[in-house]
C-alpha cells in the first residue's frame, strides 16, 4: 500500500539498520584499506630499492676497476704514451666487464689521447674540451656522463672520467666507455611481471633507458621526463628534486593507468623507477571493497527477512481501522472498525465508531437542509432579473445557473463550453475568447489577471438584444483550480435606448482663481529653474535635435537663468552657474563626443540644486520658513487646477474632456505685461551696477489677456535685449553730456495689438548699432564668408546680433560678451513663429520690434483618424528601422474594419482622455523571436524566446505609442497611457460593438505585424 504506515516502519526500521551497518562496514574497510594500502605500498617500495641496489653495486664495480687503474697510473708515475699505451691495452684484454675503451685525455695540448683500442683522434680532436673531460676536471673525482655518440664506435655510450694527478699538478683524464645498449639490458632485465617495465632518469632528469623508442636518447639530443607528452612525468621530477620517493599514479605514455616507485641510484645520482599497472597496484583493495559489500548485502537480507513478519504482525489492526475510515470517507456511514484490543489502537478505534455514529445522524439532518436552501437561493436568483452562471478552467458551464440565462440564450445551457455559446458562429471570437479567460485561470497575479478580465467582451448582441456581461473571480474549494469565473448576464436594451433620448447635463466645472498681484520672480524663476534641471534637460538630451543643437540651447538656458538670478542676488547660485557656463564653453569639443547620461553628470557636478537651496535658506533665516508657503498659495493652487486636469483626462469621457479642458486653461491666462513685470526693477539694479543713469523703464500697453505659458519663454528671454541695451547701448553719462544728450538715458518697451498678433517694441536712445563692427566680427569668427557679408543690406546686417557667439564687446565678463544672450532671444522668437525688425541711428538709439502671432484660442479643435493613425504608422516604421535593425519589405494601406484578425502575440495599450481608444500590436511567432533576441541585452538561450516575448512586446508597443503621441495635433498633454498587457493566442480576432478599427499590416524578412488602433469616439476620418 502506497505511503501506510506499514511501508514508512518497515523502511525506517530497515533505514536504521542499513545505516549501522554502513557505518560498521565503513570504518573496518577504512582501517583494512590503509593497512592493505601500507602493505603494497611496502612491497613496490622494496622491489624497486632492491633492483636500484644492484644497479648501484654494478656501477660501483665498473667505477672501482676505473679508479684502479688510475691509482696505478699516479703510483707507477710512468706517463709517456709508450708505457700508458701498453698498460691500457694489457688492463683493457684483461677486463671482464662491459668497458668498450680506456683513454687518456692529456691536459698538455700537444700530447695526443692515448687509447687502449688503437684509435686514434682527428687531428682537430681536443679532448679537454669533451664534457667527460670537464666535468671530472670540475669536480675533481670520478664522475659518470650522460649518453652520447661515441666518435670511434658511432654508437651510444656512457662515459665514466677520473683525473690523474702528478702530485698537485692535473695530468689528465683517464676515462671508460660502457655501450648504452648495455646498461638499458642491465635495467630491462628487471621483470616483475609483463605488464610491468623499468626505466632509468640521469641527474637531470633524461632518459637513459625506457621501452618507448622515442624516449630513448639520440645522438642529438635526450628526452627529458618534465618535457615528454606536454609534462605527462613532471609530477615524477618534481618528487625527485624534493628528494622524496612515493608511489605517484600517473597516466602512462600508452593511456593506460600506472603506479610509479622510485629509487635512487646512489653511485651515479640517478634515478631507478619501475612502472606498475593501475589494476595490479589497487587489486587487493578492489577485492577488499567487494568482499565488505558482499557482507553488507547479506547481513540487510537476513535482517529484512526477520523484520518483515514482525511488522506485520504489529501493524494489522492498524490496517484494520484504517480499512473501516477509507469506507466511511466514501461515504459508506455504516462502515465499523472490527479492533478490540486493549491498547492505543482498541481505544482509537472505539473511538471512531462512536464519531461515525455522530456524524451519520448530522448528515441526515444536514442534507434536509441544504436542499432547503438551494431551492431558496435559486428561487431568489429566478428572480433577480440578471442571469447568473460559473465555469471553471475546462470553461464548461456548471449545472447551476438562474432562469434568466434560458431567457436570454433560448436553451438549457447547463454543461455547455462557454465560449461557443458566447459567440456561437463567430469561430475568431470564440477563439479569442478561450485563449483568453485560459490565460485569465493561468495568471497568479491577481492585478494581471484584473488587467486580463478587462480584455474580456463587456457588451453583446445576444438573439437582438443588448447584453452585458460582469466578470467575478470566486473562490471555490471545489473546483481542482481553487477558483471560477462567475458570469453576471443583464439585459440592457431598455437602457441603451434611453440613453439615445437623455440629453448629457453636466455641471460646468468653474474655478475662480485669484492670483495674489505680481507673484514675486523669485518663484517664478525658482519654478522654472526646477522644471528645466528635473524635466528641461532630459528632455533635451533625450530629443532627436543634433548634439551641437541641444547643448547650444542648455548654454543659452544656463545663460538666462545666470541673468535671471543674477537680478534675484542669489550670489551662490549666480557663480554655480558662471562656472558651469564657462566649462561648456571651453568644453564644448568633449561634450559633442560624451553620451547623454555623461553630459546630465557632468552638469550634475556642478551642484546647482544645492547652491540654490543655499540662497533660499539665507531668504528664510531672514524672512521665515512660511515665506515661501505663503507666498505660493492661490485660491486655486496651480499645480491643484494641474492635479484637476489629470484627473479629467483619466476619469472622464472624451466629449467631457473636450468640453472642461478649455475652462482649466482660461484659468491660467494672464495680461501679457504681467510677463515684463520684473523688468523695471532689475534693469535699474543692472545700470547702477554699470554706472550708467536711467530714466525708470516704462512699460505701456499690454493688457490683453494670453496663454502666460506660451509666451514665458520668450518674455524671459527679453533680458538679454535690456541687458544689451544698458551694457552696449547706452553710454556713460560723461559721454551722452559730451553728445549733447540728456544725462539720464532713456529705455521704453510698448506692447500692442497688430495685425493679428502682438508686438513688443523695446527701444534706446543710446550710441546705436555699429554695422561695420558687427560683420567684422562675423568674417574674423568664420560666420559667413565675405562675399556673403558684403552683399547684405544694412536691414539683414543687423539681423546678424543674433548669430551664436558673436559679440561686440572683446572681453567676457559676468553681464555679457559670450555673444549667446540674443541667439537665445531669437531661439524662443522662432518657436513662437514670429518675426523681429531692428533699426538702428549712429548716436541715437536702437529699436526691436517683435510680432508674435496670437495664441488666444483654448477650445480643442477636431481632429482626423489620419492625424492620429499617421503618427504610428510612422513611428512604427522607424522603430524597426532605427531599434532592431530591420527593413520594411511591404506595407499595406490603412483599412478600416469593424473586427481585426491577431497574429500569434499581441499587445493591448489603453489610451484615456480626449481620446478613448486601444492601440493593438500584433507580431507572428518569427519576428516575436528575432524581437526578443533584439531587444534583450543578455544572451538568450536559443528555444527560450517564448518565455520573453510577452515582456518584449509590450515594451515595444509602449515606446512605438509613447513616441508617437508628441506628433499627434494638440492633443498630447490631453492623453494619458495606461499599462500594456498582452495576450498569446492562434487564429483569433477582435472586435468591439460600438467602435471602428483602423488596421495596417508590415511584412519584414523576419516576419509579420499588424497596427490596429480601436476607436470608441467618432473621430472624422477621410478613409
Amino acid at each position: 500500500m502506497r505511503n501506510s504506515l506499514k511501508s514508512r516502519f518497515i523502511i525506517v526500521v530497515f533505514t536504521v539498520c542499513f545505516c549501522c551497518l554502513l557505518v560498521v562496514s565503513l570504518v573496518s574497510y577504512y582501517n583494512s584499506y590503509i593497512l592493505v594500502r601500507e602493505e603494497t605500498n611496502q612491497v613496490a617500495h622494496e622491489a624497486v630499492n632492491r633492483y636500484a641496489s644492484e644497479l648501484n653495486n654494478w656501477f660501483m664495480q665498473q667505477a672501482g676497476v676505473l679508479h684502479a687503474i688510475s691509482q696505478d697510473i699516479e703510483i707507477n708515475r710512468d706517463f709517456s704514451d709508450e708505457y700508458l699505451s701498453l698498460y691500457l691495452m694489457e688492463k683493457f684484454q684483461r677486463r671482464d666487464s662491459c668497458v668498450i675503451d680506456y683513454y687518456i685525455g692529456f691536459a698538455d695540448s700537444n700530447r695526443k689521447m692515448v687509447c687502449a683500442t688503437g684509435w686514434v683522434p682527428p687531428e682537430d680532436y681536443e679532448a679537454s674540451t669533451r664534457e667527460w673531460y670537464k666535468e671530472a676536471v670540475k669536480n675533481n673525482k670520478l664522475v659518470y656522463i650522460t649518453p652520447y655518440l661515441d666518435a670511434d664506435t658511432k654508437e651510444m655510450v656512457i662515459t665514466l672520467a677520473d683525473p690523474i694527478r702528478d702530485g698537485d699538478r692535473l695530468l689528465g683524464v683517464l676515462a671508460a666507455d660502457i655501450l648504452l645498449t648495455d646498461v638499458m639490458k642491465l635495467a630491462q632485465d628487471v621483470h616483475i611481471d609483463k605488464e610491468h617495465y623499468s626505466f632509468l632518469l640521469d641527474d637531470c632528469y633524461n632518459f637513459i633507458v625506457h621501452p618507448h623508442p622515442d624516449f630513448q636518447p639520440l645522438a642529438s639530443e635526450s628526452r627529458n621526463a618534465s618535457q615528454v607528452m606536454q609534462g605527462l612525468y613532471r609530477p615524477l621530477t618534481e618528487q625527485i628534486q624534493e628528494g622524496r620517493y612515493p608511489i605517484i599514479e600517473l597516466k602512462d605514455y600508452d593511456n593506460s593507468k600506472r603506479c610509479f616507485a622510485l629509487s635512487e641510484i646512489k653511485e651515479t645520482g640517478w634515478t631507478f623507477g619501475i612502472a606498475i599497472p593501475h589494476s595490479e597496484y589497487f587489486g587487493p583493495l578492489k577485492k577488499l571493497w567487494y568482499g565488505f559489500a558482499l557482507a553488507l548485502a547479506i547481513s540487510l537480507f537476513i535482517g529484512f527477512i526477520i523484520i518483515l513478519p514482525v511488522v506485520r504482525s504489529l501493524l494489522r489492526p492498524i490496517e484494520d481501522l484504517h480499512q473501516a475510515v477509507g469506507r466511511f470517507a466514501d461515504k459508506d456511514f455504516s462502515a465499523r472498525s472490527p479492533v478490540t484490543s486493549a491498547d492505543e489502537v482498541g481505544e482509537l478505534s472505539n473511538n471512531f465508531n462512536r464519531m461515525a455514529d455522530i456524524i451519520q445522524e448530522y448528515n441526515v439532518g444536514l442534507e434536509r437542509k441544504v436542499e432547503e436552501r438551494t431551492a431558496a437561493i435559486r428561487n431568489l436568483l429566478d428572480n433577480a432579473g440578471q442571469g447568473f452562471l460559473s465555469f471553471g478552467s475546462d470553461l464548461q458551464i456548471n449545472q447551476e445557473y438562474s432562469s434568466e440565462c434560458k431567457r436570454i440564450f433560448g436553451f438549457d445551457i447547463a454543461g455547455q463550453y462557454f465560449p461557443r455559446v458566447i459567440f456561437p458562429g463567430d469561430e475568431a471570437e470564440k477563439q479569442f475568447l478561450e485563449n483568453a479567460l485560459q490565460t485569465i485561470f493561468g495568471e497568479e497575479d491577481e492585478y494581471r489577471r484584473g488587467v486580463y478580465l478587462s480584455l474580456l467582451p463587456e457588451e453583446l448582441m445576444i438573439n437582438g438584444r443588448h447584453i452585458q456581461l460582469e466578470y467575478k473571480v470566486i473562490a471555490n474549494r471545489r473546483l481542482k483550480d481553487n477558483y471560477s469565473i462567475m458570469l453576471i448576464i443583464t439585459d440592457i436594451t431598455e437602457k441603451r435606448c434611453l440613453e439615445k433620448q437623455m440629453e448629457e447635463e453636466r455641471e460646468l466645472l468653474e474655478m475662480v482663481v485669484k492670483v495674489v498681484a505680481n507673484r514675486d520672480d523669485f518663484l517664478e524663476y525658482r519654478n522654472d529653474f526646477q522644471r528645466f534641471c528635473i524635466h528641461g534637460i532630459g528632455e533635451l538630451l533625450d530629443s532627436d535635435l543634433p548634439r551641437d543643437e541641444v547643448i547650444a540651447e542648455i548654454y543659452r538656458q544656463i545663460h538666462t537663468f545666470k541673468g535671471g538670478f543674477a537680478q534675484m542676488k542669489m550670489g551662490y547660485l549666480f557663480n554655480q552657474l558662471h562656472d558651469c557656463e564657462s566649462e561648456i564653453s571651453a568644453s564644448r569639443d568633449e561634450l559633442r563626443e560624451m553620451s547623454a547620461v555623461e553630459i546630465k553628470d557632468f552638469l550634475d557636478s556642478f551642484k546647482l540644486f544645492e547652491a540654490m537651496a543655499r540662497d533660499i535658506s539665507l531668504l528664510e533665516e531672514v524672512l521665515g520658513e512660511e515665506f515661501l508657503e505663503h507666498d505660493n498659495k492661490l485660491l486655486i493652487d496651480e499645480q491643484k487646477l494641474l492635479e484637476i486636469k489629470q484627473k479629467i483626462i483619466t476619469c472622464l469621457a472624451p466629449w467631457e474632456c473636450k468640453m472642461l479642458l478649455p475652462y482649466i486653461k482660461r484659468l491660467r491666462f494672464r495680461p501679457f505685461k504681467e510677463l515684463l513685470r520684473s523688468y523695471p526693477e532689475s534693469v535699474s539694479s543692472l545700470a547702477e551696477s554699470l554706472g550708467k543713469s536711467l530714466l525708470p523703464l516704462r512699460i505701456t500697453g499690454g493688457d490683453m489677456l494670453v496663454d502666460s505659458d506660451y509666451y514665458h519663454d520668450f518674455c524671459k528671454s527679453l533680458l538679454h535685449v535690456f541687458r544689451n541695451a544698458i551694457d552696449h547701448g547706452l553710454e556713460s553719462p560723461e559721454d551722452r553730456l559730451e553728445l549733447g544728450k540728456n544725462e539720464y538715458g532713456i529705455i521704453s518697451c510698448d506692447i500692442k495689438e497688430e495685425d493679428g498678433g502682438i508686438a513688443v517694441v523695446i527701444s534706446d536712445d543710446g550710441r546705436g548699432i555699429d554695422i561695420n563692427l558687427l560683420k567684422e566680427q562675423a568674417l574674423d569668427r568664420g560666420i559667413y564668408d565675405e562675399e556673403y557679408i558684403e552683399g547684405l543690406s544694412c536691414e539683414e546686417a543687423l539681423q546678424l546680433i543674433f548669430a551664436d557667439s558673436l559679440s561686440s564687446k572683446e572681453e567676457v565678463s559676468s553681464i555679457s560678451g559670450r555673444g549667446m544672450g540674443m541667439p537665445a532671444v531669437k531661439a524662443e522668437l522662432d518657436k513662437l513663429g514670429g518675426k523681429v525688425e531692428i533699426s538702428s541711428e549712429k548716436d541715437r538709439g536702437t529699436r526691436f520690434c517683435f510680432w508674435l502671432p496670437a495664441h488666444d484660442k483654448i477650445d480643442i479643435e477636431d481632429f482626423s483618424i489620419e492625424e492620429i493613425i499617421n503618427p504610428l504608422l510612422e513611428t512604427a516604421r522607424e522603430f524597426f528601422s532605427r531599434e532592431i535593425g530591420i527593413n520594411l519589405l511591404h506595407s499595406t494601406e490603412v483599412e478600416r474594419k469593424k473586427r481585426q484578425e491577431l497574429l500569434r502575440i499581441t499587445a493591448f495599450i489603453t489610451i484615456k482622455g480626449v481620446v478613448r481608444s486601444y492601440f493593438i500590436l500584433s507580431v507572428d511567432e518569427e519576428l516575436g523571436r528575432y524581437l526578443v533576441q533584439a531587444m534583450t541585452m543578455d544572451e538568450i538561450e536559443s528555444g527560450t524566446e517564448e518565455d520573453f516575448v510577452e515582456d518584449v512586446l509590450a515594451e515595444c508597443a509602449n515606446m512605438i505609442l509613447g513616441n508617437s503621441i508628441k506628433l499627434f495635433p494638440g492633443i498630447s498633454e490631453l492623453v494619458m497611457l495606461e499599462v500594456p498587457v498582452t495576450l498569446y493566442s492562434d487564429q483569433t480576432a477582435i472586435k468591439h460593438l460600438q467602435a471602428d478599427i483602423w488596421t495596417c499590416d508590415f511584412l519584414f524578412e523576419e516576419g509579420r505585424l499588424r497596427l490596429g488602433l480601436i476607436s470608441q469616439e467618432e473621430i472624422y476620418s477621410c478613409l
